[in-house]
């Protein structure tokens, strides 16, 4: 009779949390919304940050570019190496 008792009370817990839920989403759902709704942008007021996002982006994927071409793929140098015609080839 012990287990049933509290099974019961936690089913109780349950619906009331279940209620308080739903009447905060019900009084305060106008508001919720409001707040995460996004603004509206419009293009010209993006196009600083999409310049400079974009000149970032240049200069640190050119310099990771030449890395890789360097070292074969591996940003760091790999220790087993060949001289090729006057070039260090990576050997795997």
């Amino acid at each position: 009779m012990q287990k049933r008792a509290q099974v019961t009370v936690f089913i109780i817990l349950g619906i009331i949390i279940i209620a308080v839920i739903v009447g905060i989403a019900f009084f305060y759902g106008d508001r919720i919304q409001n707040f995460t709704r996004p603004g509206v942008l419009d293009s010209s007021s993006l196009e600083p940050l999409k310049s400079f996002v974009a000149s970032c982006m240049k200069e640190s994927v050119s310099s990771d570019l030449e890395l890789l071409k360097k070292n074969s793929g591996y940003f760091t140098k790999i220790s087993s190496t060949v001289v090729y015609s006057g070039y260090e080839i990576n050997a795997i």
